[in-house]
C-alpha cells in the first residue's frame, strides 16, 4: 500500500496525455484500516478516478464483497472507480448494486 501511494506520487509529477483519464490504484488489501488510509492518501492527489484492487486474487467471496463494500464510500462519488479483476457477470451486477458505477 506504501509503495502505491509513492508511486502515485511519482506519477502526479510526470505529464500526462491529453484527454486520457488518470486512475490511481487504492490497496490495501483485506484491511479496512490500510484501505482507508490509502483511500485518504489518494484522493488528497486528486485522480480522474481510482482503480479498486488488491482482490479478486482467492479470497473468498464473502470477503471480497465486504471490502467492495467498504472501498465504495472511500473514494468520491463524482470520480470514477475501476474494479481491478472483478468482470463475472454476476459479480458485475452486484457491485453495481453496492455503489460502482461505470462509465
Amino acid at each position: 500500500m506504501e509503495r502505491t501511494i509513492q508511486w502515485a506520487q511519482r506519477a502526479k509529477n510526470v505529464e500526462q496525455n491529453r484527454g486520457q483519464l488518470f486512475f490511481a490504484i487504492l490497496q490495501g488489501g483485506t484491511f479496512a484500516e490500510l484501505r482507508k488510509k490509502c483511500a485518504e492518501e489518494l484522493t488528497r492527489m486528486d485522480f480522474d478516478g481510482y482503480g479498486i484492487g488488491g482482490l479478486s486474487i482467492g479470497e473468498p467471496k464473502e470477503i471480497m464483497n465486504d471490502v467492495l463494500k467498504l472501498s465504495v464510500p472511500l473514494v468520491p462519488e463524482d470520480k470514477a472507480r475501476y474494479l481491478m479483476g472483478v468482470g463475472s457477470p454476476i459479480e458485475i451486477l452486484k457491485c453495481d448494486r453496492i455503489g460502482y458505477r461505470y462509465f
